[in-house]
């Protein structure tokens, strides 16, 4: 079992998502939006995002070992700098190499007008970083372990941590703690519907 990653197209944040993938089957068939943890606007689970990390984790797998750092470095490109599949094959398209299989990735997402090409692309450098490391262990592991093993290390290496929980605002609290027609608690001595009721209800939104 492992925890699916979601992706912000606003901020370009990857974070885990309150949803596990269990064997090879991706419990992602829609698009499931959830609020990102960085910025709070829309994010979401792509579909099949599973099945996209697997196609990038095999890809990069079949690159020359002596073309893969230069193949890390313009996926890390591509991640850092929050590209589209154009973007990304426009970047994959100034290695020498030239990584066929990698770059049929993206091209597939261009077609399909997809907007979670960073998350596939921090899925690469984290199968490129896991061959580096673990060596023949990672070369020869069947693909739904090396999907595992990918997923697990893009939320280990690329995650942001959700931000910590400010508590409720000077207007949530007069809102909890204050009724309508009570007292404002501005001390004006008009009732608070009547002064800062609307004023505090527009900025807890």
């Amino acid at each position: 079992m492992g925890q699916l990653p979601a992706y912000c197209p606003e901020c370009h944040a990857l974070f885990p998502a309150p949803l596990s993938a269990e064997g090879p089957t991706d419990v992602t068939f829609f698009d499931i939006p959830v609020r990102c943890a960085r910025c709070e606007a829309s994010g979401h689970i792509p579909a099949n995002v599973r099945e996209w990390i697997g196609q990038v984790a095999i890809a990069v797998r079949s690159v020359a070992k002596g073309e893969r750092h230069s193949l890390l470095e313009a996926l890390d490109d591509c991640r850092r700098e929050g590209r589209g599949p154009s973007g990304c094959l426009e970047r994959l398209g100034e290695l020498e190499g030239r990584p066929g299989g990698v770059s049929d990735v993206f091209r597939r997402m261009e077609h399909q007008e997809l907007d979670f090409a960073p998350l596939v692309a921090a899925a690469g450098v984290a199968a490129l970083r896991l061959m580096e490391e673990e060596g023949p262990a990672a070369e020869e592991l069947a693909r739904e372990e090396l999907v595992n093993w990918t997923m697990d290390r893009v939320l280990d290496d690329f995650a942001i941590e959700p931000p910590p929980d400010r508590g409720p605002s000077e207007s949530e609290r007069r809102l909890a703690d204050t009724g309508r027609n009570e007292p404002c608690p501005c001390g004006s001595g008009e009732k608070y519907k009547d002064c800062h009721w609307m004023e505090d209800l527009r900025e807890s939104r």
